[in-house]
């Protein structure tokens, strides 16, 4: 009896690779703009770079499946399935703005093609995109640094509705909090270059006031510290522990001084720390009136069962409508609740929310698993929890910047399975292949 030969290990065909660059390209050009960067594009019929390279890379590679043998359960997961019932209960009852509706049910689309990003780690390699992401890391750096600092100007720009180089506080803080981490750990530039521009940009997050910025920051240097577990290494370990025992008692000084009486450039940490200042108390006014808002919005979906089950509907304008938007900065532009979980739970109901909490949970428990530790990139699921962090407090896994990131990096962190010894390689695993690597059966 003939036995089938296994399968044999191909080459990434070129097609294949061109468009799996083309979805890794889609977020990194959003991570290397921040806000900025998501926006660039034709406004007016809501044509954006991102969205176009992650819809051309689809296109080509739903082409390719089409036209080879490929297997179609790689296209397949159960979180598409979640995805397309809250954008089906979101348009089951939707506004009347198509442009609101497209942006509203925007991050549960991108679930829809998670598996893409996915295939498209494999094909290109893990390495290579964890390298791609360091750069665009650092590429935010290079311009977010002086834009805080008014060296560099924002510039109003025909091909975004969104002035370049113009900062937003929260996201592009955080993300260069993670650059920071890639500089002076991933990075081979001379050391006393590397310490030098880590402290301008520390000094740039704390000088451009977010305190969301901070926590991000926070987040992401404790869990890239418990993920990687730097103490440990054979060689540089005990170096390192030493000097954090040796610089120990002078930084704790200058932390408490600081704290006590912060510099009037360190906006961020004036609006942490208790005080009598204007800044301090001009945070918790933000605190204050955020959580109002958030309030009013939770007593207007409980007026009624529907509301609390299916939500408003996609494009609807629960903050205007419950009286939330004077809480906020009364911009009527603003139709989110600052936190994630409230603007899905006002727009697509308890639906919406539970799938939500859910997902994040699942991918947060899978990072800390034993049997996941050879998989996950320290730096990707250090921006993936600072992200979904600074989430809770602002308007960004709402946004295009946001919700890319996060598909991004739970492609770089969950593709390949636990020990499998091309994880880290070009050679992509059997269960992840997008085109046909099986030799024909012998049949002699």
């Amino acid at each position: 009896m003939s036995r089938t030969p296994p399968p044999q290990p191909v080459s990434v065909p070129r097609l294949s690779r061109f468009a799996s660059a083309l979805i890794i390209a889609g977020p990194l050009v959003s991570i290397s703009g921040g806000r900025w960067g998501s926006y660039i594009g034709i406004a007016e019929a809501n044509l954006f770079l991102s969205d176009f390279l992650v819809a051309a890379g689809t296109l080509l590679v739903l082409a390719h499946v089409l036209t080879s043998r490929a297997d179609l359960r790689l296209l397949l997961s159960p979180i598409q399935g979640l995805g397309l019932l809250v954008i089906v209960v979101g348009l089951s009852h939707h506004g009347t703005s198509p442009s609101l509706i497209v942006r509203d049910i925007a991050p549960f689309a991108y679930l829809l093609v998670s598996p893409l990003f996915r295939v498209a780690v494999n094909n290109i390699g893990r390495v290579t995109v964890e390298k791609a992401l360091g750069t665009a890391l650092l590429l935010h750096l290079v311009w977010f640094v002086p834009a805080v600092f008014n060296i560099l100007p924002s510039i109003q720009s025909p091909i975004s509705s969104v002035a370049l180089f113009d900062v937003r506080g929260d996201y592009d803080g955080m993300v260069t909090g993670v650059a920071v981490l890639w500089l002076l750990l991933r990075t081979r530039i001379p050391l006393i270059l590397r310490v030098t521009i880590g402290v301008a940009a520390t000094a740039a997050i704390v000088a451009q006031g977010s305190r969301a910025a901070i926590i991000g920051t926070v987040v992401a240097i404790f869990i890239y510290t418990v993920l990687s577990r730097p103490f440990r290494h054979p060689r540089y370990g005990p170096l390192l522990v030493a000097s954090i025992c040796f610089f120990f008692t002078p930084c704790l000084a200058v932390l408490l001084l600081a704290v006590k009486a912060p510099p009037d450039w360190a906006a961020g940490l004036i609006k942490l720390f208790p005080s009598n200042s204007a800044g301090y108390l001009s945070g918790q006014n933000t605190q204050n009136a955020r959580a109002s808002a958030w309030q009013l919005v939770l007593d207007y979906m409980h007026q009624s069962t529907t509301l609390e089950w299916w939500g408003a509907g996609a494009g609807q304008d629960v903050i205007a409508q419950s009286g939330a938007l004077q809480h906020l900065s009364g911009d009527p532009s603003v139709r989110q609740a600052h936190n994630f979980l409230v603007t899905w739970y006002a727009m697509f109901g308890l639906i919406a929310v539970a799938i939500t909490a859910a997902c994040i949970a699942v991918a947060l428990i899978a990072l800390f698993l034993p049997r996941n530790r050879q998989v996950v990139s320290p730096i990707g699921a250090s921006l993936l929890v600072a992200t979904v962090s600074i989430g809770l407090i602002g308007v960004v896994l709402e946004s295009p910047f946001g919700y890319q990131t996060v598909i991004l990096c739970l492609a770089l962190n969950f593709t390949a399975r636990a020990g499998d010894p091309n994880a880290s390689g070009r050679q992509k695993p059997d269960h992840l292949r997008l085109y046909s690597t099986t030799a024909r059966p012998n049949t002699a």
